[in-house]
């Protein structure tokens, strides 16, 4: 099985609240994950969530994570990412190129102990899975999207 965009079950939104797994944006313990949708390869037990954004000044910064789909094991990989605008006709040569309905272009910013993780342990690793759960999230994780996205991803940082 390969990434798609789904809803959490009950069940699934439980064991979050169970876990009490901390939102990485706060790294408070009041300030816990409770995502509603994901981006989720079951197979491989991780998924994509969009914890949201962190600084109001900086709104385009977008805080994301890679969790293992088994929640209590707390292991989850946080990042920031920009979503990047295109102009109107790079996207079209991308979007023949790739033969997709839509490119989305992102900056990968910082990776937050990516030397420690369980989930995956190489920037190159890293930025391969990223790609991979990127263009099944597509503009907005959206479930049941019918068009094609092809995510092009920029690294700017290193861990």
């Amino acid at each position: 099985m390969a990434f798609v965009n789904a809803y959490l079950t009950e069940e699934e939104k439980e064991k979050f609240n169970e876990a009490k797994i901390p939102d990485p944006r706060w790294n408070l313990p009041k300030y816990c994950l409770e995502p509603w949708k994901w981006t989720v390869d079951k197979d491989r037990g991780i998924a994509l969530i969009n914890c949201g954004v962190a600084d109001r000044e900086n709104y385009k910064i977008e805080t994301f994570a890679f969790i293992n789909t088994q929640i209590e094991k707390h292991q989850t990989l946080s990042f920031e990412i920009i979503n990047k605008s295109i102009k109107k006709e790079e996207e079209e040569e991308l979007k023949k190129k790739y033969d997709v309905d839509c490119v989305e272009k992102w900056e990968l910013i910082d990776i937050h102990n990516l030397k420690i993780s369980a989930i995956v342990s190489s920037i190159e690793g890293f930025v391969e899975l990223l790609s991979e759960a990127l263009n099944v999230y597509g503009i907005n994780g959206k479930i049941n999207s019918s068009y094609n996205v092809k995510a092009l991803l920029e690294v700017k940082c290193g861990d």
